[in-house]
């Protein structure tokens, strides 16, 4: 059985659902909901709807950062 979250609601998709269009950081987003670093990192990843915002779309110009958004 690989994946021990499996089959569980995904709380970070269910949190950047409710807050639609607005992009979110891993900083933010762990204190909001509680997880470490690494849990909301492979949340992340697990999701279909969640993407990797650019970071131009928040006003930086570096290459990476770790931001999230919800898409459909």
């Amino acid at each position: 059985m690989p994946g021990k979250f499996r089959g569980e609601v995904n709380p970070v998709e269910e949190y950047l659902k409710q807050h639609k269009g607005i992009i979110y950081s891993v900083r933010s987003m762990k204190r909001e909901l509680g997880l470490s670093s690494r849990k909301l990192v492979y949340f992340v990843n697990q999701s279909k709807h969640i993407r990797h915002a650019d970071p131009r779309e928040v006003g930086s110009n570096k290459k990476r950062f770790n931001i999230y958004t919800y898409q459909e």
